[in-house]
């Protein structure tokens, strides 16, 4: 389903507001695209591979090869769906809840309402500091 024209100039602010605020993390973010191909072109050669071991097994009746193949289509998933996660990489948003947030910042979470209204609220409270 698209976004909304409100919801669009919505996002199109918070990713200002992000690159102004944390560049390297900005950079972080939108930087991973293209570093992460070599690893999908991994990840479609390990499942090609995968599956022609598969087939062989079924077709010489190996059930072995035919794990082998599965195994390895699996293990190309999960080689091509993950990032180079580095811990240095990682970082914490100021007043996220999740990330060991002040007290403060706590009392403001609220668990009612849908996504949006959520952000929303957050985006009216942000001048305040009120995150």
């Amino acid at each position: 389903m698209p976004l909304s024209e409100h919801e669009q100039r919505i996002l199109e602010q918070l990713e200002r507001d992000l690159s102004s605020q944390d560049p390297k993390l900005a950079t972080t973010m939108t930087g991973s695209r293209g570093a992460s191909m070599g690893r999908i072109v991994a990840g479609i050669v390990g499942v090609a591979i995968g599956i022609l071991l598969l087939v062989i097994g079924v077709a010489n009746s190996k059930a072995w090869v035919g794990v082998i193949g599965f195994a390895i289509m699996f293990l190309a998933v999960v080689f091509a769906a993950s990032g180079s996660k580095k811990k240095h990489d990682l970082h914490v948003i100021p007043g996220d809840p999740r990330a060991g947030a002040p007290a403060a910042a706590k009392k403001h979470h609220r668990s009612g309402g849908s996504f949006m209204q959520r952000m929303e609220e957050r985006w009216e409270n942000r001048s305040s500091g009120d995150l």
